[in-house]
Formats: structure tokens, sequence, C-alpha cells
């Protein structure tokens, strides 16, 4: 879980600090699911500066949802599609080791399954009530996504 944030920051050493590190933490601790969003800063930021080559980016990596905030709440907001890219450029899938696993479940549409693999790989334990809702959270996503054309 976590957030993308366009803010100021000072880096000093291997330390970050600033009113953008506090914000895009901020952003990101009270998801209840596995997913990146993007603040409106960031959006906001991306859309003034654009991409010439690709003016569609940011809508063919993202898309709005309503995300679940920790104590049952939801909120509207953007969210990167940051599973099953697999353009030419990118490979995304190539890098990592459970590739053709990964793709077989996101082809067979076993989301659950694919959900599950990805949290216990992070050494998650799935048992508890917070987490099996992540989880289910989680997978409404990735339909919600892959309903859009996301993947």
């Amino acid at each position: 879980r976590g957030a993308l944030h366009y803010g100021q920051y000072n880096v000093i050493e291997a330390s970050m600090a600033g009113t953008g590190v506090l914000e895009v933490m901020e952003a990101g601790q009270d998801l209840d699911l596995s997913a990146c969003i993007l603040t409106e800063a960031l959006v906001s930021q991306w859309l003034s500066f654009g991409d010439p080559r690709n003016p569609s980016f940011l809508n063919d990596i993202s898309c709005d949802y309503s995300v679940p905030i920790s104590g049952g709440e939801r909120e509207s907001r953007r969210c990167l599609c940051w599973f099953g890219q697999d353009d030419e450029d990118k490979k995304i899938q190539e890098a990592a080791e459970r590739a053709i696993e990964i793709k077989r479940m996101l082809e067979k549409k076993d989301y659950q399954k694919y959900v599950h693999a990805s949290f216990s790989a992070h050494k998650k334990t799935i048992l508890d009530k917070k987490t099996m809702r992540k989880i289910e959270e989680t997978e409404k996503f990735i339909r919600h996504c892959v309903g859009n054309g996301k993947s």
C-alpha cells in the first residue's frame, strides 16, 4: 500500500524530510487494500506537464476507484493499476521470478488466487480478519481495473 505524490522535500545523507514526505505517508497509510494511489498534487502536476508522445498515459496506467479506508469508509481516489502490465516497452511481469505463474492466474481470471499468492509471498498471514478484508478489497480493485481494460 502506498501513494505517489508530488511535493517538497530535502535529502540529507540517506534521509528524506519535508512536507512532501509527510503528505505521501498520510495519503497511503490508511488504505485498506493493496494499492497505490496517486495524490491530487501528482495528478495535477502530471496534467500540467503532459507527455506529447502519449497524452493519455495517465489514464492508461491508472483509474478512479472508491478506495476502502481503515475504519470502513471509502474515498474516491486515482489508483495506479500495478498488475498485469505487459506492453512491449515495460515487460514488467518478465522481470519477476513468478511471471509465468502470475500471468496464468490473470489469464484464467483467478484473481483470488493471485491476491492470496501475492500476500503469502510477502510473509503476510492471511488468517486474520483485517488481512482477509484487505485481500477481498484488493481482489475487487483488480476486477474493477480489468473490467475497465487496464491490464
